[in-house]
């Protein structure tokens, strides 16, 4: 996790990480990597002139970050790790065929837990599949997964919106370096989190347009509601039954309907906090068109330490890339491609399928690993139009839900 630095403000242990920004961009950044491992280190770079510096907060020694610092650190975070996920078992072109069918029944399935609800009937069971599917095409690579949940934007938020978050809640949860059961339970919590909407009258819960004062109160009702009803199950585990409750409370005390705050909120509901705020935003809504990946990335970060708990969000990008799969991007060198794979080593520098030159030339699709030496970073995201395609189909994803 990269945190920008005065140099007054570099200390023996930290290590600094070069970001490959062009020197003639910030020529007053120090980018020689490595750990400060002296008083004559940090000497030597304020004595040539540099005025800033990038450090990886994962790489210092123990005791080199002030307070405000280190609280972005999972230091605190019971059970929980830094935790680099493993490389894909499997290509993205391969995965996507199979992730599109899983994800086309699981929203099957979730519309089907949904609407029993409406009729008073839970059936815990049938979503146990679901979940496993889930995790074993996240295990063979979770790219496809993610890209199909942020790219194929279905009609009914609701259905689709309970299949995402579980989903992203996994992608968190195993980023956090959580495993086994901790994981299904992530999944199936995601993929419950909204059942309380099931309660909620449909003149309200499909309203084309934002909801009054009086609605929203009504609204506010459904992660009580849902968990009334998920506590009356025997054998639903905590972590489901916490993410169910929780994934609306804030770090800052003000959200509902506990209003807890700090660690009042167990992980799970801060996993599910940050996941419901990013979907949300970057999905078709009946009142507004989705946010690009990397605006609704950039609101969550401007809501960490506040809505959010220290260091969640900046975890959550690190896992996502700073820019996500699926999102289309302009390079130093003028080209244009579309995020093919995410690199949590490097959020900076993800592989690209390459798309159009400088010159706007259509180019035979190839992939680029940003992260490899020479290789052009990317200037800014950019919109499909000025792409020139669709980044669905550049990634393979056919079109449909």
């Amino acid at each position: 996790m990269f945190h920008k630095l005065s140099v007054d403000d570099l200390r023996v242990g930290m290590y600094v990480v070069d970001t490959d920004v062009p020197w003639m961009q910030r020529p007053y950044l120090y980018a020689k990597e490595g750990l400060l491992d002296s008083g004559a280190a940090l000497d030597a770079v304020r004595a040539e002139g540099y005025t800033e510096a990038f450090i990886d907060l994962t790489r210092c020694a123990p005791g080199s970050l002030p307070p405000e610092l280190a609280a972005l650190t999972l230091t605190g975070m019971e059970g929980v790790r830094d935790f680099l996920p493993p490389p894909p078992r499997v290509p993205l072109a391969e995965e996507i065929r199979a992730a599109r069918s899983l994800y086309r029944s699981s929203l099957s399935q979730a519309k089907d837990l949904m609407d029993n609800m409406r009729r008073g009937v839970l059936e815990l069971p049938a979503a146990e599949p679901v979940v496993d599917g889930i995790l074993e095409s996240l295990d063979r690579n979770a790219d496809a997964m993610v890209g199909l949940c942020k790219l194929r934007q279905a009609d009914d938020y609701t259905y689709t919106h309970c299949v995402n978050v579980s989903v992203l809640c996994v992608v968190f949860a195993r980023g956090l370096g959580l495993t086994g059961d901790s994981l299904h339970a992530a999944g199936m919590g995601g993929l419950f989190h909204d059942l309380g909407k099931s309660l909620i009258p449909l003149r309200i819960l499909n309203a084309p347009r934002k909801l009054n004062d009086a609605e929203f109160e009504v609204m506010r009702r459904h992660p009580s509601l849902g968990h009334e009803q998920l506590a009356q199950v025997h054998g639903v585990p905590e972590t489901v039954l916490r993410i169910v409750v929780e994934h609306h409370e804030k770090f800052n005390g003000q959200g509902y309907p506990g209003g807890l705050a700090g660690d009042g909120i167990s992980l799970a509901g801060r996993i599910a906090s940050v996941v419901d705020v990013f979907d949300a935003l970057s999905s078709r809504r009946v009142y507004k068109d989705p946010m690009p990946l990397s605006k609704s990335l950039s609101i969550l970060f401007s809501m960490r330490g506040k809505e959010f708990h220290p260091g969640m969000v900046e975890r959550f990008i690190r896992l996502l890339g700073v820019y996500p799969v699926g999102s289309a991007v302009e390079l130093e060198d003028g080209g244009f491609g579309v995020v093919s794979a995410s690199n949590p080593a490097f959020p900076l520098r993800p592989k690209v399928t390459l798309v159009r030159d400088a010159a706007g030339a259509l180019l035979p699709r190839r992939e680029l690993d940003l992260s490899e030496t020479g290789m052009p970073g990317v200037v800014k995201t950019v919109t499909a139009k000025d792409l020139g395609a669709d980044p669905a189909q550049v990634l393979g994803i056919p079109p449909g839900p």
